[in-house]
């Protein structure tokens, strides 16, 4: 039953596929200034998307050979101490560089859709860490917003004060 806990997010991927795949058959949109803040959206993504890679391995005493998932320990410093999903927040940029890119309606439809899938999938995986990491996984969730890095960003400046 754990391929379940993926399903969600892959026919999400699978929708954002298709939305690279309409802009590389389609075109892309007029508006130039629309193209260039969803280019700059999407570097923003990449970093949302990669960099926790990197981070969850160096902090959740991964075991080498394991994936970046398989942490030991919740990480709550850096980048995930201001959003507790930064890779599905980098889907949401990426989604959203498509539809800038795109300026499509067809594109539009299906990112949103994609949108709604992986934000219910960010549920599911509060609910798996909830199951992992237990009450301290309940607190951090109480501190640190699931997805929204302004909030994030807000409370970590008023904590520093």
């Amino acid at each position: 039953m754990e391929w379940k806990r993926y399903v969600l997010s892959s026919v999400a991927g699978i929708l954002m596929v298709l939305q690279i795949v309409l802009i590389l058959f389609c075109g892309q949109g007029d508006l130039k200034i629309l193209r260039y803040i969803g280019y700059a959206l999407w570097i923003v993504g990449a970093f949302f998307g990669w960099y926790p890679i990197f981070y969850l391995r160096q902090k959740g005493r991964v075991k080498k050979g394991e994936s970046y998932v398989h942490t030991k320990v919740l990480v709550d410093s850096g980048i995930y101490s201001v959003v507790r999903h930064p890779q599905y927040l980098s889907f949401f940029f990426l989604i959203v560089a498509l539809i800038l890119v795109a300026q499509d309606w067809l594109n539009t439809l299906i990112g949103l859709i994609a949108v709604f899938l992986f934000y219910i999938d960010t549920s599911q995986a509060d609910q798996s860490l909830i199951e992992k990491f237990g009450n301290n996984y309940r607190h951090y969730m109480k501190r640190v917003p699931r997805l929204n890095f302004f909030i994030g960003i807000i409370r970590r400046l008023q904590d520093k004060k």
